[in-house]
């Protein structure tokens, strides 16, 4: 994992990099993860051009994936427009009711009801 988002984790959900992460319910699973790459954002938005492609973590409702997708800084803002609107990677489980919305290579935009 990536020092910044490695360390974006740490300080939203202790213990989650080292595979001791409790299980949550999947709303807050997905809130875990947002919280996390809002984070990450915050460490790295002034440091890089918007429009380069950086690690996120996959917001998807399984509390232990550990898999990444790659937005730029612009793209995640704009997924952040709505706060029902989480990025996954591409055949990660999502809830029922939550609607894909787009699907960009391994990138899935969901939203929930």
């Amino acid at each position: 994992m990536y020092p910044a988002l490695l360390a974006a984790v740490e300080e939203t959900a202790p213990g989650y990099s080292h595979g001791v992460f409790p299980r949550e319910t999947e709303s807050t699973t997905h809130d875990v993860f947002r919280r996390a790459n809002e984070r990450l954002l915050a460490a790295v938005s002034n440091r890089i051009d918007e429009a380069r492609p950086i690690p996120f973590l996959c917001e998807c409702l399984d509390s232990e994936c550990r898999s990444t997708v790659q937005l730029s800084i612009e793209q995640f803002r704009e997924l952040r427009e709505s706060d029902n609107r989480y990025a996954i990677v591409s055949g990660h489980p999502i809830l029922d009711g939550e609607r894909v919305l787009e699907v960009e290579g391994d990138v899935t935009i969901v939203k929930k009801p």
